[in-house]
């Protein structure tokens, strides 16, 4: 058990079930990750999860009718690289998923996009948003900022375009 690569389909076995995830939606040469997900205990089919992949990939998914909490099934998901389908051979265990908050607008999505959402602060709610803003922002980059320019490989720490002094720099603020 744990999350493999996969160029093909993974068929479940009759213990075995296959989530819907983002996977399903890949081309049909696309290769996919499959990984083991616990299911937690209390949960009922339909309910949407969020596990995280071995690739560091976050997926949601919906509980398949007739999987109650406590069973082991399969979710697939997308491989972009060489290096996240290495890291998905590497893994050998069972992933535990997370409820969803049901309060939260999006949960009934299944798959990330919905949570791509640009939400206005009222006009008289802006200066303790802003106040928040000030005091949390940090000037350092990750490496989940793509390279402004396309020219420079991802890695730890940000490229150097993105850099307090590269070009165009890092944000001083948020506003």
């Amino acid at each position: 058990m744990g999350c493999t690569p996969s160029a093909d389909k993974v068929h479940a076995g009759s213990s075995t079930r296959v989530a819907p995830s983002a996977a399903a939606h890949a081309g049909p040469r696309e290769p996919v990750g499959t990984c083991q997900v616990q299911i937690p205990v209390g949960a009922r089919e339909g309910q949407t999860l969020q596990v995280q992949a071995p690739t560091g990939v976050r997926l949601q998914f919906q509980i398949p009718q007739g999987v109650s909490g406590g069973s082991i099934i399969a979710v697939q998901y997308p491989l972009s690289s060489e290096s996240e389908a290495a890291a998905a051979s590497r893994h050998t265990g069972v992933v535990e998923a997370n409820f969803l908050p049901k309060y939260w607008t999006n949960v009934v999505y299944a798959n990330l996009a919905a949570f791509d959402e640009l939400c206005y602060v009222a006009q008289e709610h802006e200066n303790h948003f802003q106040e928040l803003l000030n005091g949390t922002y940090k000037a350092k980059a990750t490496q989940d900022r793509p390279c402004p320019h396309g020219s420079c490989p991802k890695r730890p720490g940000g490229c150097k375009c993105v850099q307090p002094d590269g070009d165009p720099g890092l944000p001083t603020g948020y506003r």
